[in-house]
């Protein structure tokens, strides 16, 4: 369950910086 967790929070934490990066791009166009 802790591994799961922990891969899940990972995983999440992938997504949110992605589309940080993606926002971020759009702003500079």
């Amino acid at each position: 369950m802790l591994i799961f967790k922990s891969h899940t929070h990972f995983f999440i934490t992938i997504n949110n910086y992605e589309l940080y990066n993606n926002l971020r791009v759009l702003l500079l166009l």
